[in-house]
């Protein structure tokens, strides 16, 4: 992975997802070099290097418009209500409609929960047909922990990867989907049960290693929903107390983040927000959810909104930075891993200096840590999303080495109740209604959206990380320390040790002002002929 080095672009090819109630593409990011497959039993006569795909469904209010009627459907939403028993009525939140009712039966599959019940909030895979009166008859019920059908392989090293590759495709009846170029690291598809194939794989002396294609998504948990709407203009926007907290106002004439493009993995963003006017960075098919080149931020769903918003904040903190948003989630907030993995390569390719994280992966993920420690080791900034769990225990990716992790604290820099915390935790940002941009048009809570909004989250915490990044790096030549920028943020950040105690540590506190204005030379007095004023904006509440 060289960062001046671009994937080339090839013909793409459009996958057979299944059968879905609303037919659709869902082809990912054709971005490398095609793989043209002709399957016979199962197995692939010509291997190619290939494009990033992915079998990744769509959210559940965009694959089904109607209720009722024999069609199959897939339905991914969060448990709402507890439950008792396989066989009955489950309710699951699913976005903007209605929490929907599924009706599981004695012949319903749920062998993936492995007789362990599901907890609210708990994400769940339904396939079924809609009854009359709008629930849901459930044929299929599984976690929604990976994408089904789907093994992520990295092969041993071979002088011919291709013939590899054509003979693991036979022998296991596998079709190859898209590749990891730079590792030799193949997304497999499969009619069979996918953890089975993983574990089969895992034997075969050619491959180094097997996995599931993991979920990602936006961190959930008790603030994960916008709780208080905006105005239409901005005047909340710049005045909160959010940013005078982590002393954003000597920044001022100082760093604007000029210079330096900020990758955000996310949602998308509304690309025709005025706040982001001249500030957009868009690389060729940067929407991974819909093989396209407008990384727009679509709804209605859960996550709608989401990477509209952590945009707003890095760019009150780095002005004048470049957004390069990379939709990797759907409008529920979900994606995979092999995605992601991919999302992160080619944003290095197409020249991002940080890449924002506001989203949690599954830490037993080898491609999603590889493909990051390859990232750190070309000195790319990452933060990501410490997780709204109220727990010690680290997620991925922020707990990966190298990784800036970011806890939310109030505006009183105490720990937010639903935060996670822990001695692996960098550092911790306000991320408790943070008013920031949200898209225009129509929203869940009201019948239009003025633009701006309010939310809570770890997700909201990073990207004032993310934009501290960007300044420092704008200045980073000038510093007479050498010191990474990750080190620099922390070692001037404030220490809330006493406000937070073991076990609920969270790192220092950002402070802007101290990470950039220490260790740059002092300007010289101008003469005092010259003599003249410098007013600095103030932040209040």
């Amino acid at each position: 992975m060289q960062k001046a080095n671009s994937p080339t672009l090839a013909n793409r090819t459009v996958l057979r997802v299944g059968a879905l109630f609303v037919s659709m593409s869902i082809a990912l990011a054709a971005l490398l070099v095609l793989i043209t497959t002709t399957q016979a039993a199962g197995a692939l006569s010509t291997v190619h290097r290939a494009s990033v795909t992915s079998a990744l469904p769509a959210a559940a209010n965009e694959q089904q418009t109607m209720r009722g009627g024999e069609d199959e459907t897939e339905i991914y939403g969060q448990l709402a209500i507890s439950v008792t028993s396989f066989v009955g009525e489950w309710v699951i939140d699913i976005g903007a409609e209605a929490p929907l009712t599924i009706v599981l039966g004695p012949y319903t599959d749920v062998r993936k929960f492995r007789n362990m019940l599901p907890v609210p909030g708990q994400w769940l895979k339904v396939e079924g047909r809609y009854l009359e009166d709008g629930r849901l008859k459930a044929k299929k019920v599984r976690p929604d922990n990976s994408v089904a059908n789907q093994v992520i392989v990295r092969l041993k090293a071979t002088t011919d990867p291709d013939a590899v590759v054509q003979a693991l495709a036979t022998e296991y009846e596998l079709s190859v989907e898209s590749v990891l170029r730079s590792a030799d690291i193949y997304l497999f598809t499969t009619t069979e049960d996918e953890e089975n194939d993983v574990n089969r794989l895992l034997t075969d002396e050619r491959i180094e290693w097997a996995e599931l294609n993991r979920v990602s998504r936006v961190p959930t948990g008790s603030p994960y929903r916008t709780w208080k709407w905006g105005d239409a203009e901005d005047s909340g926007y710049l005045n909160q107390r959010a940013f005078e907290q982590v002393n954003l106002a000597p920044a001022a004439g100082v760093a604007t983040g000029a210079g330096v493009t900020v990758a955000l993995l996310d949602t998308g963003v509304d690309l025709q927000h005025p706040a982001f006017d001249g500030l957009l960075v868009i690389p060729p098919t940067s929407d991974m959810i819909s093989d396209t080149n407008t990384p727009d931020d679509i709804g209605p769903g859960l996550a709608w909104g989401h990477g509209t918003h952590i945009a707003g904040i890095v760019h009150a903190i780095a002005p004048a930075a470049q957004l390069m948003p990379i939709r990797v989630l759907d409008s529920q907030g979900r994606g995979n891993t092999f995605v992601l993995a991919y999302a992160i390569e080619y944003a290095i390719a197409q020249g991002a200096d940080i890449i924002n994280l506001s989203l949690g992966a599954d830490c037993e993920s080898r491609i999603l840590t590889e493909v990051i420690a390859s990232a750190i080791a070309q000195n790319i900034v990452i933060a990501a999303a410490a997780g709204n769990d109220a727990s010690i225990a680290p997620p991925c990716p922020a707990s990966l080495p190298g990784v800036i992790s970011v806890a939310a604290v109030e505006e009183t820099r105490q720990r937010a109740e639903w935060s996670n915390y822990g001695p692996w935790i960098t550092l911790a940002a306000p991320g408790v209604g943070i008013t920031s941009t949200f898209p225009l048009g129509y929203g869940v809570e009201i019948t239009a959206t003025p633009g701006y909004a309010s939310w809570s989250g770890t997700s909201m915490a990073t990207p004032f990380v993310s934009g501290a990044a960007a300044l420092v790096l704008e200045r980073q030549a000038d510093f007479l320390q050498e010191m990474s920028v990750a080190m620099r943020l922390s070692v001037y950040g404030d220490d809330i040790s006493q406000l937070n105690p073991q076990p609920y540590s969270v790192g220092r506190h950002l402070n802007i002002g101290e990470a950039l204005l220490n260790g740059l030379p002092e300007e010289p007095e101008p003469p005092t002929e010259n003599a003249y004023a410098l007013f600095l904006p103030s932040v209040t509440r």
